[in-house]
């Protein structure tokens, strides 16, 4: 997929199947927010947005946790 909202009707063949299923998935996600009303770029760079907060408050928890030495440290260094 694109920035500006071009997505590939399937994907290449260098994808294994568990990157085809999450491609799907990600596409699905998409297209609700496309049936939502969003313009293709719109869904697009929403689901970016979402994905990064996502990942970012993954590794705010596990600084977290580091700080009350309940996991090993893996963030900080």
């Amino acid at each position: 997929m694109l920035r500006s909202g071009v997505i590939a009707p399937k994907g290449g063949a260098h994808l294994s199947a568990f990157q085809q299923s999450q491609r799907h998935k990600i596409v699905a996600a998409i297209e609700h927010k496309r049936a939502a009303g969003m313009t293709a770029v719109e869904a697009v760079t929403d689901y970016v947005r979402d994905a990064a907060f996502t990942t970012l408050n993954r590794f705010v928890a596990l600084k977290m946790l580091e700080a009350r030495e309940l996991v090993q440290e893996c963030i900080t260094r």
